[in-house]
């Protein structure tokens, strides 16, 4: 199940969770597993592979000692030309729990989902709501997008995570504007990612 699927000419990748274990059940002793799928001929011959001890599973893994995962939002970003190399790079936004809660990370692969690496390196999560997206913006930037509070909050992801204060997770809650005054208020700065909270009329916004 949550399958996310990536496709770059006529390789098509898929990265779904299975077993018996739901993810809310996930313990140090209960796990799902994590299978790459994927296709090099347009769809018409398919193989599958379970890559959860080195993605999650363990203390070698990507992610260590992970109980469950899966990956969100039912896609992958694909950059088909990574830094001019002519090569791909797939990003994915993958919800983990472990004995310390769940998170959300992004993490990428050069070799078509059989390695995965977190982007920015850090073991910590980079927020603990649900339902992540992951983005590229026209610039390159990668934009992790997460369910928070009726809404969606919004965060740049790279080396590290942070504004253009550098403090990691900041909001910036904006009630009155557009998102052109905003931009202007930040010329030079980056771009503006505005997301409306409609539950309450009042926005999350990150500049990044």
């Amino acid at each position: 199940g949550d399958a996310a699927i990536a496709v770059v000419g006529e390789k098509v990748l898929v990265m779904a969770a299975a077993g018996d274990v739901m993810f809310g059940n996930g313990s140090a002793t209960a796990h799902n597993r994590a299978v790459r799928i994927f296709s090099e001929d347009n769809g018409v011959t398919w193989t599958k592979q379970d890559i959860s001890e080195t993605l999650f599973l363990g203390d070698d893994a990507t992610i260590q000692n992970g109980y469950t995962a899966f990956f969100g939002s039912g896609r992958l970003a694909v950059d088909e030309n990574y830094n001019g190399t002519g090569k791909p790079r797939i990003y994915g936004a993958l919800l983990l729990k472990k004995a310390s809660g769940t998170g959300n990370y992004v993490i990428y692969t050069d070799d078509f989902g059989l390695t995965w690496h977190i982007l920015g390196g850090s073991q910590n999560p980079i927020a603990n709501q649900d339902e992540p997206k992951v983005e590229i913006l026209p610039r390159g930037q990668i934009l992790l997008s997460i369910r928070r509070g009726g809404g969606r909050h919004a965060v740049s992801v790279g080396d590290g995570v942070k504004n253009l204060k550098g403090d990691p997770l900041a909001i910036y809650d904006h009630t009155e504007g557009t998102l052109p005054d905003l931009s202007a208020a930040h010329a030079g700065q980056g771009i503006a990612a505005f997301l409306p909270d409609l539950g309450n009329r009042r926005h999350l916004l990150q500049i990044i």
